[in-house]
């Protein structure tokens, strides 16, 4: 028992759970102590002073939100409507006693109804990209800016890892991403460091949040996971 400050428990199946701050650090340093039952499980919740939390290459912060996006666009569209607004009253002010039709009626006042539908036009475009986001958001969808090929990729070249099954990557919002994975290890390897090399690989490409489940490949009953390669052979 070392005493740095984070802690591991291996039981068949591993999460990784970070609170914005952590303390766990890798084994060959300070910190840890753990079990270990053909699987594991870390939950990481301290504060490690050192540690600056990496940043994808298109990451947002707050100001990425798409609500507050939204809300930015839809102050725009209210602002594009009433210049669209302003125009045609102004238009119509002008020149109402001017080119008129068969009725004696300006076709100045025309123009209200076009200025209207023109800048409607324009805020549903500012609005497209949003719309499309959020739908890919509720659709459980890759991230735009993570290659979900090359982290199975960088999960396949960890020591001692045989295979990667049950990937799933997705986002809660554009900065909050998650990775879920299953992880087939060479029997009597350590978990833990296993694990250790897993969250260093999200947290590369800005993924904060993991669960990873380390499966011993003689040990670990992969008739359990239907994915598991192990399991069809």
């Amino acid at each position: 028992h070392d005493g740095g400050g984070g802690h591991g428990h291996d039981t068949g199946g591993g999460c990784d759970l970070e609170h914005g701050h952590e303390h766990g650090h890798a084994p060959d340093t300070a910190g840890g102590h753990g079990q270990s039952n053909g699987g594991a499980h870390e939950h990481e919740h301290g504060v490690d002073k050192g540690f600056t939390k990496p940043q994808p290459p298109n990451a947002t912060t707050e100001g990425g939100s798409i609500a507050i996006r939204a809300a930015m666009i839809h102050v725009i569209g209210d602002i594009l409507q009433s210049v669209g607004v302003c125009i045609a009253a102004a238009c119509i002010w002008a020149f109402s006693d001017q080119w008129l039709d068969s009725d004696g009626l300006s076709y100045w006042y025309r123009i209200d109804p076009i200025c209207t539908f023109i800048f409607s036009f324009l805020v549903l475009c500012t609005t497209f990209g949003t719309m499309k986001e959020a739908t890919h958001v509720l659709m459980a969808g890759v991230p735009e800016d993570v290659d979900a090929d090359d982290v199975m990729a960088q999960l396949s070249s960890i020591p001692n890892v045989l295979g990667i099954h049950d990937v799933h990557v997705w986002a809660l919002s554009g900065s909050k991403r998650n990775l879920w994975a299953h992880l087939t290890v060479r029997h009597g390897a350590d978990p833990s460091a296993v694990l250790i090399a897993a969250q260093r690989v999200a947290k590369a490409v800005g993924i904060d949040h993991t669960c990873f489940q380390v499966e011993d490949a003689e040990t670990f009953d992969c008739t359990r996971c239907e994915t598991c390669p192990l399991a069809r052979d």
